[in-house]
């Protein structure tokens, strides 16, 4: 055995010197979050990388694991190449549901591409596969019910940073969604604009977040689902199912949220350190597709927890909510105040 791994090192350097600047960086991990997306899903992603570095360029191998909030264990495999400022991603996906439906198992294709400007960056995502799409309730209804078929998307998104420094971040995000559902000829969108900020202070963090979004479909009369679910907004389930509970979805939303973490025992200066308390509040709006105001709901949840800032720079957080009507949500979550 020790034979053959001694092999693999000689031809691993041969191979190497024919690549000139050739540089295997070995295993990394990387946390890819993405919500606000049809049907109403927050995916969180640990991908687990190969980095293989030529020059100005990178090859990247890797494997997902992961979870969302409409409770699908997520599998995926693809590649990665940058080069310079430019970025892509080429992946297959399979997403599972917990309750191992299989009738709603989703399969997609992912390409994604873009490019890092000096102050901006342009990003843009195709999936095509099988999709689920959430169906209204009706009165005759039991239960919420997904229609799986084929579907056609197109995201693009633009990253402002606004300012970056030591102590204080914060950025501008717009994105807009299209979906084409080939079996009946359904068109959906999804416009979202988001604001974070996040300041170090003495033993914590202050965080501050809006956010505007407007959804709906190009036909008058659809039976799919294409609003927000504030839940979903603000309270993300990771590797957890979220409680079973009641969703309103709303074709437009405004939300306003305020974060304090406290890093009660930041004075150890060791790997406890990154250990917080948090506390949030989130304020919002939400309106059907009529978009009458007097029509609207108002919408809050109050939450609290105990979290780790992973990496120092992923904060992962158990925390306990309520809502506006007097609900409690439940999840192991990352905060909704963080950054790429």
């Amino acid at each position: 055995m020790k034979k053959l791994f001694f092999l693999l090192l000689i031809c691993f350097g041969a191979f190497s010197n024919e690549l000139d600047d050739l540089i295997v960086r070995g295993m990394d991990f990387e946390f890819y979050f993405d919500y606000l997306n049809v049907p109403n899903d927050f995916k969180n992603n640990l991908d687990l990388i190969f980095n293989i570095k030529e020059n100005d360029s990178k090859i990247s191998p890797f494997f997902r694991l992961g979870t969302d909030y409409s409770k699908m264990f997520l599998f995926g495999s693809g590649l990665a190449y940058d080069f310079r400022q430019f970025f892509s991603k080429a992946f297959y996906e399979i997403r599972i549901p917990f309750i191992f439906n299989s009738k709603n198992i989703e399969h997609i294709g992912n390409l994604e591409f873009g490019y890092n400007f000096n102050y901006l960056r342009l990003e843009s995502r195709f999936r095509s596969g099988l999709i689920n799409h959430l169906i209204k309730e009706t009165e005759d209804s039991v239960g919420r019910s997904y229609y799986n078929t084929l579907t056609l998307e197109n995201t693009i998104a633009i990253l402002l940073p606004v300012y970056y420094s030591e102590f204080q971040r914060a950025d501008i995000r717009a994105s807009f969604l299209y979906q084409y559902l080939l079996d009946n000829n359904e068109q959906f969108y999804r416009v979202h604009w988001n604001l974070k900020y996040l300041v170090s202070i003495s033993f914590g963090e202050l965080g501050f977040k809006a956010d505007l979004g407007m959804a709906g479909a190009f036909r008058k009369f659809t039976i799919f689902e294409t609003g927000f679910d504030y839940n979903a907004l603000n309270f993300y389930a990771l590797t957890i199912p979220k409680v079973d509970q009641d969703s309103i979805y709303f074709n437009f939303i405004s939300n306003f949220g305020l974060e304090y973490r406290l890093f009660f025992l930041e004075a150890l200066k060791n790997v406890a350190s990154d250990l917080f308390l948090v506390l949030s509040s989130d304020i919002g709006y939400g309106m059907k597709e009529e978009y009458y105001l007097d029509k609207g709901k108002f919408l809050y949840i109050v939450g609290f927890g105990m979290g780790y800032k992973l990496f120092k720079d992923v904060p992962f957080v158990f925390k306990v909510g309520i809502n506006q009507d007097k609900k409690l949500l439940f999840g192991f979550l990352l905060s909704s105040i963080i950054f790429e």
